[in-house]
């Protein structure tokens, strides 16, 4: 089941890619402000706002660890 997007109204989908509900028209990610795919509410990148934030992402290891 679909839900309507949070932005335009439009169907949505289960990205396999980052498991958000994305609106197949805008690519708006319902729920969420930022998404480690890239995607950002704000309309910059995602992925570097989580990090700014100090989200550890895949293999990413967090500052100071050597």
């Amino acid at each position: 089941m679909t839900k309507p997007c949070e932005a335009c109204g439009k169907f949505t989908i289960l990205s396999r890619y980052c498991g958000a509900t994305v609106c197949e028209d805008c690519g708006h990610h319902n729920g969420l402000a930022r998404c480690y795919c890239g995607w950002a509410a704000s309309g910059g990148n995602g992925r570097d706002e989580l990090v700014e934030m100090g989200e550890v992402i895949g293999d990413d290891e967090p500052p100071g660890v050597e």
